[in-house]
Protein backbone atom coordinates (compact mmCIF):
# COMPACT_ATOMS: atom_id res chain seq x y z
CA UNK A 1 0.00 0.00 0.00
CA UNK A 2 1.35 3.41 -0.95
CA UNK A 3 0.70 6.33 1.32
CA UNK A 4 -0.28 9.59 -0.30
CA UNK A 5 1.12 12.93 0.80
CA UNK A 6 -1.58 15.25 2.25
CA UNK A 7 -2.01 18.52 0.42
CA UNK A 8 -1.36 20.45 3.63
CA UNK A 9 2.12 18.97 3.86
CA UNK A 10 2.84 19.94 0.28
CA UNK A 11 1.69 23.53 0.70
CA UNK A 12 3.57 23.90 3.97
CA UNK A 13 6.75 23.34 1.96
CA UNK A 14 5.84 25.96 -0.63
CA UNK A 15 7.41 29.30 0.16
CA UNK A 16 7.36 32.72 -1.44
CA UNK A 17 9.96 31.80 -4.08
CA UNK A 18 7.92 28.75 -5.07
CA UNK A 19 4.77 30.83 -5.39
CA UNK A 20 6.65 33.29 -7.61
CA UNK A 21 8.05 30.44 -9.73
CA UNK A 22 4.70 28.71 -10.15
CA UNK A 23 3.04 32.04 -10.89
CA UNK A 24 5.67 32.83 -13.52
CA UNK A 25 5.21 29.45 -15.21
CA UNK A 26 1.44 29.87 -15.31
CA UNK A 27 1.74 33.43 -16.57
CA UNK A 28 4.05 32.44 -19.45
CA UNK A 29 1.76 29.53 -20.29
CA UNK A 30 -1.21 31.88 -20.37
CA UNK A 31 0.62 34.27 -22.70
CA UNK A 32 1.47 31.35 -25.00
CA UNK A 33 -2.18 30.29 -25.07
CA UNK A 34 -3.16 33.86 -25.97
CA UNK A 35 -0.65 33.75 -28.85
CA UNK A 36 -1.82 30.27 -29.88
CA UNK A 37 -2.65 31.27 -33.45
CA UNK A 38 0.97 32.33 -34.08
CA UNK A 39 2.25 28.76 -33.69
CA UNK A 40 4.04 27.16 -35.39
CA UNK A 41 6.15 30.06 -36.64
CA UNK A 42 8.84 28.15 -38.48
CA UNK A 43 9.06 25.20 -40.84
CA UNK A 44 10.69 22.42 -38.82
CA UNK A 45 7.42 21.16 -37.35
CA UNK A 46 6.18 20.16 -40.82
CA UNK A 47 8.88 17.50 -41.05
CA UNK A 48 7.61 15.94 -37.82
CA UNK A 49 4.01 16.20 -38.99
CA UNK A 50 4.92 14.46 -42.24
CA UNK A 51 6.58 11.62 -40.33
CA UNK A 52 3.46 11.34 -38.18
CA UNK A 53 1.45 11.03 -41.40
CA UNK A 54 3.84 8.37 -42.69
CA UNK A 55 3.51 6.30 -39.49
CA UNK A 56 -0.25 6.61 -39.75
CA UNK A 57 -0.31 5.36 -43.34
CA UNK A 58 2.12 2.54 -42.57
CA UNK A 59 0.28 1.46 -39.45
CA UNK A 60 3.31 2.01 -37.25
CA UNK A 61 7.02 2.79 -37.13
CA UNK A 62 8.96 2.17 -40.35
CA UNK A 63 12.64 2.52 -41.20
CA UNK A 64 12.12 3.41 -44.86
CA UNK A 65 10.64 6.82 -45.67
CA UNK A 66 8.26 6.25 -48.60
CA UNK A 67 6.67 9.72 -48.54
CA UNK A 68 9.86 11.75 -49.07
CA UNK A 69 12.00 11.46 -52.19
CA UNK A 70 9.25 9.27 -53.58
CA UNK A 71 8.77 6.99 -55.38
CA UNK A 72 12.26 5.68 -54.48
CA UNK A 73 12.18 6.86 -50.87
CA UNK A 74 15.10 6.89 -48.45
CA UNK A 75 16.15 5.37 -45.14
CA UNK A 76 14.26 6.79 -42.20
CA UNK A 77 16.57 7.04 -39.22
CA UNK A 78 15.06 9.82 -37.12
CA UNK A 79 14.17 8.35 -33.68
CA UNK A 80 10.39 8.02 -33.37
CA UNK A 81 9.41 8.99 -29.81
CA UNK A 82 8.08 12.47 -30.63
CA UNK A 83 6.27 11.17 -33.70
CA UNK A 84 4.59 8.41 -31.70
CA UNK A 85 3.35 10.98 -29.18
CA UNK A 86 2.05 13.11 -32.06
CA UNK A 87 0.39 10.10 -33.69
CA UNK A 88 -1.26 9.25 -30.38
CA UNK A 89 -2.76 12.75 -30.27
CA UNK A 90 -3.85 12.38 -33.91
CA UNK A 91 -5.58 9.09 -33.19
CA UNK A 92 -7.23 10.68 -30.17
CA UNK A 93 -8.93 13.17 -32.47
CA UNK A 94 -6.58 16.16 -32.54
CA UNK A 95 -6.26 17.85 -35.91
CA UNK A 96 -2.95 18.24 -37.73
CA UNK A 97 -3.16 21.99 -37.06
CA UNK A 98 -3.71 21.48 -33.33
CA UNK A 99 -0.86 19.01 -33.03
CA UNK A 100 1.56 21.32 -34.81
CA UNK A 101 0.61 24.23 -32.58
CA UNK A 102 0.67 22.14 -29.40
CA UNK A 103 4.09 20.59 -30.01
CA UNK A 104 5.59 23.94 -30.97
CA UNK A 105 4.14 25.85 -28.02
CA UNK A 106 4.43 23.32 -25.20
CA UNK A 107 8.19 22.78 -25.06
CA UNK A 108 9.14 26.04 -23.34
CA UNK A 109 6.66 25.71 -20.43
CA UNK A 110 7.72 22.07 -20.00
CA UNK A 111 11.36 23.18 -19.89
CA UNK A 112 10.47 25.75 -17.23
CA UNK A 113 8.69 23.16 -15.10
CA UNK A 114 11.51 20.61 -15.39
CA UNK A 115 14.22 23.21 -14.69
CA UNK A 116 12.33 24.55 -11.68
CA UNK A 117 11.81 21.07 -10.20
CA UNK A 118 15.47 20.09 -10.64
CA UNK A 119 16.90 23.33 -9.26
CA UNK A 120 14.49 23.37 -6.34
CA UNK A 121 15.41 19.81 -5.42
CA UNK A 122 19.18 20.25 -5.57
CA UNK A 123 19.70 23.89 -4.57
CA UNK A 124 16.56 25.58 -3.32
CA UNK A 125 13.50 27.64 -4.18
CA UNK A 126 15.34 30.94 -4.66
CA UNK A 127 17.84 29.42 -7.10
CA UNK A 128 15.01 27.77 -9.05
CA UNK A 129 13.18 31.10 -9.39
CA UNK A 130 16.27 32.92 -10.65
CA UNK A 131 16.84 30.08 -13.12
CA UNK A 132 13.36 30.65 -14.57
CA UNK A 133 13.99 34.38 -14.83
CA UNK A 134 17.23 33.76 -16.70
CA UNK A 135 15.50 31.31 -19.05
CA UNK A 136 13.15 34.14 -19.94
CA UNK A 137 16.06 36.47 -20.71
CA UNK A 138 16.63 34.86 -24.10
CA UNK A 139 13.95 35.14 -26.79
CA UNK A 140 16.25 33.08 -29.00
CA UNK A 141 15.91 30.16 -26.57
CA UNK A 142 12.12 30.39 -26.52
CA UNK A 143 12.08 30.59 -30.31
CA UNK A 144 14.37 27.58 -30.62
CA UNK A 145 12.27 25.41 -28.29
CA UNK A 146 9.29 26.20 -30.52
CA UNK A 147 11.25 25.32 -33.68
CA UNK A 148 13.40 22.28 -32.86
CA UNK A 149 10.70 20.33 -31.05
CA UNK A 150 12.53 17.01 -30.90
CA UNK A 151 15.69 18.33 -29.25
CA UNK A 152 13.54 20.49 -26.96
CA UNK A 153 11.68 17.34 -25.90
CA UNK A 154 15.03 15.63 -25.32
CA UNK A 155 16.03 18.55 -23.06
CA UNK A 156 12.87 18.15 -20.96
CA UNK A 157 13.46 14.41 -20.66
CA UNK A 158 17.12 14.97 -19.80
CA UNK A 159 16.15 17.29 -16.94
CA UNK A 160 13.77 14.58 -15.74
CA UNK A 161 16.62 12.04 -15.90
CA UNK A 162 18.89 14.27 -13.80
CA UNK A 163 16.11 14.71 -11.24
CA UNK A 164 15.33 11.01 -11.08
CA UNK A 165 18.99 10.03 -10.72
CA UNK A 166 19.50 12.64 -8.01
CA UNK A 167 16.51 11.24 -6.10
CA UNK A 168 17.77 7.70 -6.84
CA UNK A 169 14.71 6.64 -8.78
CA UNK A 170 16.81 4.38 -10.97
CA UNK A 171 13.96 2.54 -12.68
CA UNK A 172 12.21 5.78 -13.60
CA UNK A 173 15.50 7.29 -14.78
CA UNK A 174 16.10 4.31 -17.07
CA UNK A 175 12.72 4.73 -18.72
CA UNK A 176 13.11 8.51 -19.06
CA UNK A 177 16.60 8.12 -20.54
CA UNK A 178 15.29 5.55 -23.00
CA UNK A 179 12.58 7.98 -24.08
CA UNK A 180 15.27 10.64 -24.42
CA UNK A 181 17.43 8.45 -26.68
CA UNK A 182 14.42 7.78 -28.91
CA UNK A 183 13.75 11.53 -29.23
CA UNK A 184 16.62 12.86 -31.34
CA UNK A 185 19.50 11.60 -33.47
CA UNK A 186 22.45 13.25 -31.73
CA UNK A 187 21.49 15.48 -28.82
CA UNK A 188 20.67 12.67 -26.32
CA UNK A 189 24.22 11.35 -26.65
CA UNK A 190 25.48 14.69 -25.36
CA UNK A 191 23.16 14.12 -22.41
CA UNK A 192 24.85 10.74 -21.94
CA UNK A 193 28.21 12.50 -21.94
CA UNK A 194 27.00 14.79 -19.16
CA UNK A 195 25.93 11.75 -17.14
CA UNK A 196 29.34 10.14 -17.61
CA UNK A 197 31.03 13.34 -16.44
CA UNK A 198 28.64 13.55 -13.49
CA UNK A 199 29.57 10.01 -12.49
CA UNK A 200 33.28 10.84 -12.77
CA UNK A 201 33.10 13.90 -10.52
CA UNK A 202 30.47 12.70 -8.05
CA UNK A 203 31.14 9.12 -6.84
CA UNK A 204 27.83 8.97 -4.97
CA UNK A 205 25.90 8.57 -8.23
CA UNK A 206 28.24 6.31 -10.22
CA UNK A 207 26.32 3.10 -9.63
CA UNK A 208 22.98 4.69 -10.48
CA UNK A 209 24.28 6.42 -13.58
CA UNK A 210 26.02 3.25 -14.79
CA UNK A 211 22.78 1.31 -14.52
CA UNK A 212 20.77 4.00 -16.24
CA UNK A 213 23.14 4.28 -19.20
CA UNK A 214 23.72 0.56 -19.63
CA UNK A 215 20.06 -0.46 -19.58
CA UNK A 216 18.72 2.54 -21.53
CA UNK A 217 21.23 2.00 -24.33
CA UNK A 218 20.33 -1.70 -24.37
CA UNK A 219 16.69 -0.68 -24.84
CA UNK A 220 17.75 1.78 -27.53
CA UNK A 221 19.83 -0.84 -29.34
CA UNK A 222 17.14 -1.84 -31.91
CA UNK A 223 17.12 1.67 -33.35
CA UNK A 224 20.87 1.97 -32.96
CA UNK A 225 21.33 -1.21 -34.99
CA UNK A 226 19.12 0.21 -37.74
CA UNK A 227 21.24 3.36 -37.81
CA UNK A 228 24.46 1.38 -38.01
CA UNK A 229 23.07 -0.82 -40.79
CA UNK A 230 22.19 2.33 -42.75
CA UNK A 231 25.26 4.33 -41.84
CA UNK A 232 25.89 5.07 -45.52
CA UNK A 233 22.52 6.81 -45.67
CA UNK A 234 23.51 9.34 -43.04
CA UNK A 235 24.99 12.64 -44.06
CA UNK A 236 27.42 14.51 -41.88
CA UNK A 237 25.50 16.11 -39.03
CA UNK A 238 27.38 19.30 -39.71
CA UNK A 239 24.93 22.07 -40.50
CA UNK A 240 25.53 25.64 -41.64
CA UNK A 241 27.35 27.12 -38.69
CA UNK A 242 25.72 30.52 -38.45
CA UNK A 243 26.85 33.23 -36.09
CA UNK A 244 28.14 32.56 -32.59
CA UNK A 245 26.16 34.92 -30.37
CA UNK A 246 25.22 34.88 -26.71
CA UNK A 247 23.00 36.66 -24.20
CA UNK A 248 25.24 39.00 -22.20
CA UNK A 249 23.21 39.05 -18.98
CA UNK A 250 22.75 35.27 -18.98
CA UNK A 251 26.43 34.55 -19.55
CA UNK A 252 27.53 37.13 -16.97
CA UNK A 253 25.31 35.60 -14.30
CA UNK A 254 26.48 32.12 -15.30
CA UNK A 255 30.14 33.11 -14.96
CA UNK A 256 29.54 34.10 -11.34
CA UNK A 257 27.82 30.75 -10.81
CA UNK A 258 30.72 28.84 -12.37
CA UNK A 259 33.18 30.47 -9.95
CA UNK A 260 30.96 29.77 -6.93
CA UNK A 261 30.24 26.20 -8.08
CA UNK A 262 33.94 25.42 -8.45
CA UNK A 263 34.69 26.89 -5.02
CA UNK A 264 31.92 24.83 -3.44
CA UNK A 265 33.10 21.71 -5.24
CA UNK A 266 36.63 22.19 -3.86
CA UNK A 267 35.11 22.31 -0.38
CA UNK A 268 33.42 18.94 -0.98
CA UNK A 269 29.98 20.20 -2.05
CA UNK A 270 29.23 18.09 -5.14
CA UNK A 271 25.78 19.60 -5.82
CA UNK A 272 26.89 22.36 -8.23
CA UNK A 273 28.85 19.90 -10.37
CA UNK A 274 25.72 18.88 -12.31
CA UNK A 275 25.10 22.17 -14.18
CA UNK A 276 28.84 22.40 -14.81
CA UNK A 277 29.02 18.99 -16.51
CA UNK A 278 25.82 19.80 -18.41
CA UNK A 279 27.56 22.86 -19.81
CA UNK A 280 30.80 21.03 -20.61
CA UNK A 281 28.90 18.27 -22.43
CA UNK A 282 27.59 20.89 -24.88
CA UNK A 283 31.09 21.84 -26.06
CA UNK A 284 31.03 19.37 -29.01
CA UNK A 285 28.21 21.49 -30.46
CA UNK A 286 30.81 24.19 -31.10
CA UNK A 287 32.51 21.87 -33.59
CA UNK A 288 29.55 21.01 -35.83
CA UNK A 289 26.85 23.62 -35.10
CA UNK A 290 28.44 26.62 -33.38
CA UNK A 291 25.39 28.88 -33.65
CA UNK A 292 23.43 26.39 -31.53
CA UNK A 293 25.93 26.22 -28.65
CA UNK A 294 24.54 29.16 -26.72
CA UNK A 295 21.02 27.91 -27.42
CA UNK A 296 21.43 24.34 -26.19
CA UNK A 297 23.51 25.66 -23.28
CA UNK A 298 20.88 28.09 -22.01
CA UNK A 299 19.50 25.67 -19.39
CA UNK A 300 22.84 24.92 -17.66
CA UNK A 301 23.85 28.58 -18.01
CA UNK A 302 20.58 29.64 -16.34
CA UNK A 303 21.11 27.07 -13.58
CA UNK A 304 24.62 28.34 -12.94
CA UNK A 305 23.31 31.89 -13.05
CA UNK A 306 20.74 30.98 -10.42
CA UNK A 307 23.48 29.64 -8.17
CA UNK A 308 25.65 32.69 -8.70
CA UNK A 309 23.00 35.41 -8.29
CA UNK A 310 21.46 33.89 -5.16
CA UNK A 311 24.85 33.22 -3.54
CA UNK A 312 26.01 36.78 -4.15
CA UNK A 313 22.72 38.26 -2.95
CA UNK A 314 22.89 36.26 0.27
CA UNK A 315 26.52 36.69 1.24
CA UNK A 316 27.77 40.02 -0.09
CA UNK A 317 24.99 42.26 1.34
CA UNK A 318 25.59 40.78 4.81
CA UNK A 319 28.90 42.63 4.89
CA UNK A 320 27.07 45.95 4.54
CA UNK A 321 25.53 45.68 8.00
CA UNK A 322 21.89 45.72 9.03
CA UNK A 323 20.85 47.38 5.79
CA UNK A 324 22.64 44.78 3.71
CA UNK A 325 19.62 42.55 3.19
CA UNK A 326 17.52 45.48 1.95
CA UNK A 327 20.30 46.60 -0.38
CA UNK A 328 20.68 43.07 -1.72
CA UNK A 329 16.94 42.67 -2.25
CA UNK A 330 16.80 45.99 -4.11
CA UNK A 331 19.73 44.99 -6.31
CA UNK A 332 18.12 41.65 -7.15
CA UNK A 333 14.82 43.37 -8.01
CA UNK A 334 16.64 45.71 -10.37
CA UNK A 335 18.45 42.78 -11.98
CA UNK A 336 15.16 40.90 -12.45
CA UNK A 337 13.52 43.97 -13.99
CA UNK A 338 16.41 44.34 -16.44
CA UNK A 339 16.44 40.68 -17.36
CA UNK A 340 12.69 40.47 -17.92
CA UNK A 341 12.35 43.76 -19.79
CA UNK A 342 15.38 44.05 -22.05
CA UNK A 343 18.08 41.77 -23.37
CA UNK A 344 21.44 42.27 -24.98
CA UNK A 345 23.36 39.84 -27.15
CA UNK A 346 26.90 39.82 -28.40
CA UNK A 347 27.58 38.46 -31.87
CA UNK A 348 31.20 37.49 -32.45
CA UNK A 349 30.86 37.35 -36.22
CA UNK A 350 29.36 40.82 -36.41
CA UNK A 351 32.14 42.11 -34.17
CA UNK A 352 34.64 40.70 -36.66
CA UNK A 353 32.78 42.36 -39.54
CA UNK A 354 31.90 39.02 -41.14
CA UNK A 355 28.68 38.51 -43.12
CA UNK A 356 26.02 36.27 -41.70
CA UNK A 357 25.85 32.71 -43.04
CA UNK A 358 23.05 32.19 -45.57
CA UNK A 359 21.96 35.83 -45.26
CA UNK A 360 20.62 37.01 -48.63
CA UNK A 361 20.75 40.55 -49.87
CA UNK A 362 17.91 42.79 -48.80
CA UNK A 363 14.74 41.93 -50.65
CA UNK A 364 16.09 38.61 -51.89
CA UNK A 365 14.34 35.43 -50.78
CA UNK A 366 16.52 32.95 -48.88
CA UNK A 367 17.51 29.83 -50.78
CA UNK A 368 18.44 26.51 -49.20
CA UNK A 369 22.04 25.35 -49.17
CA UNK A 370 23.03 21.78 -49.89
CA UNK A 371 25.33 19.69 -47.68
CA UNK A 372 28.45 21.24 -49.22
CA UNK A 373 27.19 24.76 -48.63
CA UNK A 374 26.35 25.30 -52.30
CA UNK A 375 23.14 26.74 -53.66
CA UNK A 376 21.22 24.09 -55.60
CA UNK A 377 20.02 24.91 -59.10
CA UNK A 378 16.73 26.69 -59.45
CA UNK A 379 13.87 24.23 -60.07
CA UNK A 380 12.46 23.73 -63.53
CA UNK A 381 9.14 25.17 -64.67
CA UNK A 382 6.14 23.36 -63.27
CA UNK A 383 7.86 22.38 -60.02
CA UNK A 384 6.27 23.75 -56.90
CA UNK A 385 8.71 26.23 -55.41
CA UNK A 386 8.04 29.04 -53.01
CA UNK A 387 10.60 31.46 -51.62
CA UNK A 388 11.77 31.31 -48.02
CA UNK A 389 9.05 32.19 -45.57
CA UNK A 390 11.01 33.09 -42.44
CA UNK A 391 10.79 36.85 -41.83
CA UNK A 392 14.10 38.60 -42.33
CA UNK A 393 15.35 40.03 -38.99
CA UNK A 394 16.04 43.76 -39.13
CA UNK A 395 19.48 43.34 -37.63
CA UNK A 396 20.72 41.55 -40.75
CA UNK A 397 20.70 44.93 -42.46
CA UNK A 398 22.53 46.74 -39.66
CA UNK A 399 26.01 48.00 -40.61
CA UNK A 400 28.85 45.75 -39.46
CA UNK A 401 31.59 47.92 -38.05
CA UNK A 402 34.09 45.15 -37.44
CA UNK A 403 34.83 46.64 -34.01
CA UNK A 404 34.61 45.29 -30.49
CA UNK A 405 31.31 47.09 -29.90
CA UNK A 406 30.04 46.16 -33.36
CA UNK A 407 28.82 42.83 -32.00
CA UNK A 408 26.62 44.37 -29.29
CA UNK A 409 22.96 43.96 -30.24
CA UNK A 410 19.82 44.93 -28.39
CA UNK A 411 17.43 42.01 -28.16
CA UNK A 412 13.91 41.63 -26.77
CA UNK A 413 13.30 39.14 -24.00
CA UNK A 414 10.74 36.35 -24.09
CA UNK A 415 8.45 38.15 -21.67
CA UNK A 416 8.65 41.37 -23.67
CA UNK A 417 7.81 39.64 -26.96
CA UNK A 418 4.87 37.71 -25.52
CA UNK A 419 3.39 40.71 -23.72
CA UNK A 420 4.04 43.44 -26.27
CA UNK A 421 2.12 41.85 -29.12
CA UNK A 422 5.15 41.75 -31.42
CA UNK A 423 4.23 39.75 -34.51
CA UNK A 424 5.63 36.25 -34.27
CA UNK A 425 4.70 35.44 -37.85
CA UNK A 426 1.89 33.35 -39.25
CA UNK A 427 1.99 29.57 -39.70
CA UNK A 428 3.51 28.83 -43.10
CA UNK A 429 0.80 26.46 -44.27
CA UNK A 430 -1.85 29.16 -43.75
CA UNK A 431 -0.39 31.43 -46.42
CA UNK A 432 -2.71 31.80 -49.44
CA UNK A 433 -0.28 29.99 -51.74
CA UNK A 434 -0.12 26.88 -49.61
CA UNK A 435 -3.82 26.90 -48.75
CA UNK A 436 -4.73 26.92 -52.45
CA UNK A 437 -2.30 24.25 -53.50
CA UNK A 438 -3.27 21.94 -50.62
CA UNK A 439 -6.89 22.27 -51.70
CA UNK A 440 -5.97 21.64 -55.33
CA UNK A 441 -3.96 18.52 -54.52
CA UNK A 442 -6.78 17.04 -52.46
CA UNK A 443 -9.28 17.72 -55.26
CA UNK A 444 -7.29 16.62 -58.32
CA UNK A 445 -4.90 13.82 -57.26
CA UNK A 446 -5.12 10.29 -55.95
CA UNK A 447 -3.40 8.73 -52.95
CA UNK A 448 -0.96 6.84 -55.19
CA UNK A 449 0.25 10.01 -56.99
CA UNK A 450 3.56 11.66 -56.17
CA UNK A 451 3.76 15.46 -56.12
CA UNK A 452 6.89 16.97 -57.65
CA UNK A 453 8.36 19.56 -55.28
CA UNK A 454 11.47 21.68 -55.47
CA UNK A 455 11.98 22.44 -51.78
CA UNK A 456 11.91 20.15 -48.78
CA UNK A 457 9.60 22.48 -46.88
CA UNK A 458 7.03 22.20 -49.68
CA UNK A 459 7.19 18.44 -49.60
CA UNK A 460 6.67 18.19 -45.86
CA UNK A 461 3.78 20.67 -45.81
CA UNK A 462 2.07 18.90 -48.71
CA UNK A 463 2.55 15.49 -47.08
CA UNK A 464 1.33 16.72 -43.68
CA UNK A 465 -1.92 18.19 -45.03
CA UNK A 466 -2.70 15.94 -47.99
CA UNK A 467 -1.03 12.61 -47.20
CA UNK A 468 0.59 12.61 -50.66
CA UNK A 469 4.19 11.57 -51.26
CA UNK A 470 6.60 14.13 -52.74
CA UNK A 471 9.92 14.09 -54.59
CA UNK A 472 11.79 16.16 -51.99
CA UNK A 473 12.35 16.09 -48.26
CA UNK A 474 13.96 17.72 -45.26
CA UNK A 475 16.22 17.96 -43.36
CA UNK A 476 19.68 17.30 -44.69
CA UNK A 477 20.80 15.98 -41.26
CA UNK A 478 18.45 13.03 -41.68
CA UNK A 479 18.93 12.65 -45.42
CA UNK A 480 21.46 11.10 -47.73
CA UNK A 481 24.61 12.51 -49.25
CA UNK A 482 23.33 12.07 -52.80
CA UNK A 483 19.83 13.50 -52.53
CA UNK A 484 20.31 15.70 -55.58
CA UNK A 485 21.27 12.59 -57.55
CA UNK A 486 18.30 10.79 -56.03
CA UNK A 487 15.93 13.47 -57.29
CA UNK A 488 17.50 13.32 -60.75
CA UNK A 489 17.00 9.55 -60.80
CA UNK A 490 13.38 9.99 -59.77
CA UNK A 491 12.71 12.57 -62.47
CA UNK A 492 14.52 10.52 -65.09
CA UNK A 493 12.82 7.20 -64.39
CA UNK A 494 9.30 8.61 -64.16
CA UNK A 495 9.61 11.39 -66.75
CA UNK A 496 6.98 9.84 -68.99
CA UNK A 497 4.46 9.75 -66.14
CA UNK A 498 4.83 13.42 -65.18
CA UNK A 499 1.86 15.67 -65.90
CA UNK A 500 0.48 19.00 -64.78
CA UNK A 501 -2.55 19.23 -62.53
CA UNK A 502 -4.35 21.84 -60.46
CA UNK A 503 -7.30 24.19 -60.53
CA UNK A 504 -6.18 27.30 -58.67
CA UNK A 505 -2.44 26.73 -59.09
CA UNK A 506 -0.45 24.48 -61.37
CA UNK A 507 1.72 21.71 -59.98
CA UNK A 508 3.31 18.61 -61.41
CA UNK A 509 2.45 15.04 -60.57
CA UNK A 510 3.98 11.61 -61.16
CA UNK A 511 0.72 9.89 -61.94
CA UNK A 512 0.10 6.55 -60.26
CA UNK A 513 3.71 6.07 -59.18
CA UNK A 514 2.55 4.12 -56.12
CA UNK A 515 0.08 1.76 -57.76
CA UNK A 516 1.96 -1.24 -56.36
CA UNK A 517 2.27 -1.96 -52.65
CA UNK A 518 4.92 0.45 -51.42
CA UNK A 519 4.46 0.53 -47.66
CA UNK A 520 7.24 -1.29 -45.77
CA UNK A 521 6.67 -3.55 -42.79
CA UNK A 522 5.93 -1.50 -39.69
CA UNK A 523 6.25 -1.91 -35.94
CA UNK A 524 2.53 -1.55 -35.09
CA UNK A 525 1.67 1.78 -33.50
CA UNK A 526 -0.78 0.22 -30.97
CA UNK A 527 2.17 -1.71 -29.57
CA UNK A 528 4.28 1.45 -29.57
CA UNK A 529 1.49 3.25 -27.66
CA UNK A 530 1.42 0.42 -25.13
CA UNK A 531 5.19 0.66 -24.58
CA UNK A 532 4.99 4.43 -24.04
CA UNK A 533 2.10 4.04 -21.58
CA UNK A 534 3.92 1.21 -19.80
CA UNK A 535 7.03 3.35 -19.49
CA UNK A 536 4.98 6.21 -18.07
CA UNK A 537 3.38 3.87 -15.55
CA UNK A 538 6.80 2.58 -14.47
CA UNK A 539 8.06 6.14 -13.97
CA UNK A 540 5.00 6.98 -11.86
CA UNK A 541 5.33 3.78 -9.86
CA UNK A 542 9.02 4.32 -9.12
CA UNK A 543 8.44 7.91 -8.02
CA UNK A 544 5.63 6.93 -5.65
CA UNK A 545 7.25 3.92 -3.99
CA UNK A 546 8.89 5.14 -0.81
CA UNK A 547 12.51 6.22 -0.95
CA UNK A 548 14.52 6.00 -4.12
CA UNK A 549 15.00 2.61 -5.60
CA UNK A 550 15.59 0.83 -8.85
CA UNK A 551 16.13 -2.52 -10.48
Amino acid sequence: MHSTIPLKRIFKKVGLWDILSIGLIFFITLLIIIRWDSFPFFVDIYYHLSIMEMFDQAGGIVVHDFLQYAPLGRAHLYPPFLHILMLGAYKAGFSVDAIGRLVSSAMFPLTMVASWALMRKIFGSAESFVTLVLLLSSWQFFYTTAVVSASALATVLALAVYYLIYTRRTLAAIVAMTFCLYSHMSYPHLISLSLVLWAVFDPAFRRHISRVLAISYALFSPWLIVMVMNIDSLVSTSAPGGNLSFNIILVTCALSGIVIALCRYRRGDYGPILPLVMLVSMLPVLLYYPSRFFVHSVVPLAMLGGIGVVSLSRHRPARLGRHGVAVGALAICLIYSLILAQGFSYDMSLAAGKPLVNAPNQGEAPRPYDEQGRLPPQPQDGVVYYPGVAPRPDYLDEPRSGSLMGGLLERPTTLYVLISGVTLGDPVHESPEYAHIIEDILETTEQDDVIVTGQGINGCIITSYTGRATTSGMFHEVGTDDELALRQAIMGEWQSAIGTEGVNMSFTVIDGAYEDDHIPTAFPYPLAFILVILGTVLITYDIRRGKGGGP
